[in-house]
């Protein structure tokens, strides 16, 4: 109704509420007259998300249903009509299943679900010249990435010591047995690219130092308890050992000594499990992809030098170095010359990759 003193007549009965049906104006009083209320549920406010609660009043919810038009997300519990509102509902746990992958902070990840994958790696160490190829079990489990803003991500990684490279340090070790080594660092660094913020972030091996026993067994001769006839009958021909003077294998870490008497065969490589990394903070492109990538310098290992990725050991009292770093292992055409290899760096492909914002759709 118009104020009191005032004509309908210059200023009319609308009365700007979504929920109320405007009356007729009477020339003669300058009175409004017939105005009424909207049926209850009769969408009103911005977008009409809101409604009629049946007395004239515009609100958010009048039974629980109407709630999802303000809460929609499927990682979202079941909200509520509260008082006429609908108050925001509990995330449902990170993990849950969902359209397109699985919840995480009450979103579903869609393109960012986390994703684990071997990412290649060479290694290369302080007591052989040769370059080893291994790889970083990582996970990476960001939050989503919009252009030019800031996300999250959560890292798990663990260094892979392969068996060729612990094989190569019991060789050398000859004739000290190497059961074990204690490893007294050890250290990922993860790098990403297109972020300008927030790289790289480094993963460590907690408590230190620990014990690692070294899986081998004893050297048998030739793989097939025979007499060898070529080097490859050998069991540790590849680094060396030959088949010599009546089909015996001499040893590969020293002249003049018998297969039972080489060093060991090492039958598996290490497992070292680094600390998970929560929430590290980048700050994405406007375009393109995020990728991560394993970084370090497996070309000269220096005992002496801080870790980037991979470990510093104590074996027989000694400091060994192994370095790794994101790539494959190019012997450069010459594969009995380990001095002038090569690290290959990591294409995206063995990368781990997101999108920056929602891919396209594909062409109709």
């Amino acid at each position: 109704m118009p104020d009191a003193g005032v004509s309908c007549v210059e200023s009319g009965c609308q009365d700007d509420n979504d929920c109320t049906t405007d009356g007729m104006c009477e020339p003669m009083s300058g009175q409004c007259v017939g105005a009424g209320v909207e049926p209850t549920n009769t969408p009103c406010g911005q977008n009409g998300i809101f409604v009629c609660d049946g007395e004239g009043r515009c609100v958010g919810c009048n039974v629980d249903e109407q709630c999802e038009a303000f809460f929609p997300d499927e990682c979202l519990e079941d909200s509520q009509c509260i008082n006429k509102a609908c108050p925001p509902p509990d995330p449902l746990p990170d993990g849950t299943p969902c359209s397109s992958g699985e919840c995480r902070s009450g979103v579903c990840s869609g393109p960012w679900a986390p994703t684990r994958k071997l990412v290649p790696i060479a290694c290369g160490s302080s007591f052989s010249p040769a370059l080893f190829d291994s790889s970083m079990d990582l996970t990476v489990a960001p939050t989503p990435i919009m252009p030019a803003a800031q996300f999250n991500a959560t890292l798990d990684s663990a260094l892979l010591i392969p068996q060729a490279l612990l094989q190569q340090a019991v060789i050398a070790s000859f004739p000290t047995p190497l059961p074990s080594i204690e490893v007294t660092g050890a250290r990922a660094e993860i790098a990403t690219t297109r972020v300008a913020s927030g790289t790289p972030v480094n993963t460590t091996l907690a408590p230190l130092p620990q014990t690692v026993m070294i899986p081998q067994v004893a050297n048998p001769g030739d793989r097939s308890g025979q007499l060898c006839e070529t080097h490859d009958d050998c069991p540790l021909g590849e680094f060396g050992q030959l088949c010599a003077f009546a089909g015996r294998c001499v040893c590969a870490c020293g002249p003049g000594c018998f297969p039972e008497n080489c060093a060991n065969l090492v039958t598996g490589g290490l497992v070292l499990r680094l600390e998970t990394i929560q929430g590290a903070i980048y700050g994405a492109f406007r375009s393109g992809e995020v990728c991560f990538d394993v970084a370090g310098d497996a070309s000269d290992p220096d005992v002496g030098l801080p870790i980037r990725t991979g470990i510093r050991v104590t074996a027989d009292a000694a400091s060994l170095a192994i370095e790794c770093e994101g790539g494959t292992v190019n012997d450069n055409g010459t594969p009995d010359l380990p001095e002038d290899d090569l690290v290959d760096i990591n294409l995206s492909l063995d990368q781990i990759c997101f999108p920056i914002g929602f891919p396209e759709p594909p062409p109709q």
